[in-house]
């Protein structure tokens, strides 16, 4: 069966899903409200390496900045009048693979992070520890 456009097709069935992936578009990514774009993108271009790929202004002022990292890609948007961030916004975590935990927790406690937990190794063979950005979203940091 192939797929016509209105839908995806997974092993000869038609996918339940409304949305189609388009072949070459971009990957699906989270998107992270903040109170503060510029913390944020400090916490995640110069601590944890992601790259910004582009801003969007709204009235004179950044709304949104999009980052990579790899073939990562992430979403940063301010949120509305500067007020918290919408609800369950820390309802999940989002995982970044550095290449040494330690040195990473290290340089996030000079930077001034939140370290909520290890660095910790893991039964599976991985290395973790994680962190909080400004906006208290949990970051799992792993190697190995």
């Amino acid at each position: 069966m192939g797929d016509t456009g209105k839908g995806g097709v997974l092993n000869g069935s038609p996918s339940r899903g409304v949305a189609t992936y388009v072949t070459g578009s971009r990957p699906a990514y989270p998107i992270l409200s903040t109170r503060d774009l510029e913390a944020a993108l400090d916490f995640y271009r110069d601590l944890l390496g992601f790259a910004l790929a582009y801003r969007i202004p709204v009235g004179g002022r950044d709304e949104y900045a999009h980052l990579t990292r790899g073939p990562a890609a992430l979403g940063l948007a301010a949120a509305a009048g500067g007020g918290p961030p919408r609800p369950g916004a820390r309802d999940y975590e989002l995982c970044v693979p550095v290449a040494d935990v330690d040195a990473t927790v290290t340089a996030a406690r000079a930077a001034g992070a939140t370290v909520l937990a290890g660095p910790d190794d893991m039964p599976w063979g991985e290395r973790t520890a994680y962190l909080a950005d400004p906006d208290g979203h949990r970051v799992r940091l792993t190697a190995g």
